[in-house]
């Protein structure tokens, strides 16, 4: 019922464009594209800690980046190619709790949004939905009952990693899509998409401290 409303709400939104269809996969693609662009911002900061760090001024907040050692000539080359934004980020961290990504991640539909279990594979990582029979459950947005039983079914392993659908939000043109994790942090992680000329584009996603906890 949660998405035929938001395909409806989508419809209504962007009357000339016939993407809605075709979410799922847009949504699915993008969440796992952002992971692996994180994988890789992480695997260079590891390299280069204690060697460079971000330096932030208290007052103004404004940001720089200082050498301490520059023996690594080879991650430190690849490091300056990024831009100053994308260095300032590489230093700071990256929001997502399974930092360095598994073999393998599977995100596990419990809310009933997704439709296919699409696939995606690059740099040694695969992606996969994988559905699941929430009906048995039930639905609820802070139903704990629901994932102390499912979760059981999964099991979370230095290869492999399991993310599940929490809460599908719409509003207005921003559509937010939240995971819990297995035993790991409280509250959830979001990707939010904005609509724009027919695509979901992918804002900034992140960690946020909600009242939801995934077990007692």
């Amino acid at each position: 019922m949660k998405k035929v409303f938001i395909l409806i709400t989508l419809i209504f939104l962007l009357p000339n464009c016939s993407f809605a269809q075709s979410m799922d996969e847009q949504m699915f693609q993008s969440i796992c594209m952002n992971l692996i662009h994180q994988d890789s911002f992480n695997t260079i900061a590891q390299k280069l800690k204690n060697k460079v760090v971000l330096v932030a001024d208290p007052v103004s907040g404004y940001q720089w980046i200082k050498y301490i050692d520059t023996s690594d000539s080879k991650t430190t080359t690849v490091f300056d190619s990024y831009s100053k934004n994308d260095r300032i980020n590489i230093l700071s961290g990256q929001s997502f709790p399974y930092l360095p990504l598994a073999d393998t991640i599977y995100i596990v539909d419990t809310n009933g949004f997704l439709n296919n279990e699409y696939s995606f594979e690059s740099g040694g990582h695969f992606f996969k939905i994988a559905l699941h029979n929430y009906d048995l459950y039930g639905i609820g947005d802070g139903n704990k009952m629901k994932y102390k039983k499912i979760y059981k079914q999964f099991v979370d392993n230095t290869n492999t990693r399991h993310l599940f659908l929490h809460r599908v939000r719409m509003y207005q043109n921003l559509l937010t899509l939240s995971f819990v994790f297995i035993r790991q942090i409280d509250g959830e992680y979001k990707f939010p998409f904005k609509l724009k000329s027919c695509e979901l584009i992918l804002g900034k996603p992140g960690y946020s401290d909600s009242l939801f906890y995934f077990l007692d």
